[in-house]
C-alpha cells in the first residue's frame, strides 16, 4: 500500500525545484517523500534514462526506491520488461505511460519504480546502483550515482524513526 503512495508522491514532486533533497509531505494520505532531481544515467541515439531515488515515510514505515523514467528519441515508446542490478533482477513496477518532452515532436515516455529495502538502498550509496533495462523496443544500462543516496540517506539518519522527513 505505502509503494502506491510513494509513487503518488513522487509524481506530485515530479515538477520540483533544483537544488539538493526536495521534500513532500501530503496532508491528506500523511505521506512524507524525500528525493533529489532527476539524474541522466544513460542517452543514446534512440532513447534516455532519468532515474531519482525517493524515500517515503507513514506510520514509523519507510519505502525505499529509485524512479526511473526512459523515453525513446525514436518512434514508438519503451515497453520495459525487466530490470536487473549486477545480473540480480529487480522488483520493478511500471506506474504510467506519457507523451513527453513535447518540444518538436512528443516522445513516448514510461515511468516507474524499482522497489529496493534499506539495505539494498544502503548498499547501492556505497559504490552506487547500476541498472541494466531490458525492453521490446531497446535496452538501456547506467549506473544511480551513490552521491544521490547519500544526500538521501543522510537526511533520513537525522531523522528519527516515525517522525516527519523532511529537507533541512
Amino acid at each position: 500500500m505505502i509503494w502506491r503512495f510513494m509513487i503518488l508522491c513522487f509524481l506530485l514532486t515530479a515538477c520540483a525545484p533544483i537544488g539538493g533533497v526536495v521534500s513532500f509531505n501530503d496532508n491528506w494520505t500523511g505521506i512524507d517523500t524525500i528525493t533529489t532531481n532527476e539524474q541522466e544515467i544513460f542517452r543514446d541515439r534512440q532513447g534516455v534514462m532519468l532515474v531519482r531515488p525517493a524515500i517515503t515515510s507513514r506510520g514509523g514505515q519507510r519505502a525505499f526506491g529509485i524512479v526511473t523514467r526512459v523515453y525513446r528519441i525514436v518512434p514508438n515508446g519503451p515497453i520495459i520488461e525487466k530490470i536487473e542490478s549486477n545480473g540480480n533482477l529487480l522488483r520493478y513496477q511500471k506506474t504510467d505511460r506519457l507523451l513527453t518532452q513535447c518540444i518538436d515532436t512528443c516522445r513516448h515516455t514510461e515511468i516507474g519504480v524499482v522497489h529496493l529495502t534499506e539495505a539494498e538502498f544502503r548498499n547501492a550509496a556505497k559504490s552506487g546502483l547500476p541498472l541494466r533495462i531490458f525492453g521490446r523496443r531497446g535496452r538501456y544500462h547506467g549506473t544511480v550515482s551513490p552521491a544521490l543516496l547519500q544526500t538521501l540517506l543522510a537526511q533520513i539518519d537525522a531523522t528519527p524513526q516515525g517522525a516527519v522527513i523532511g529537507a533541512p
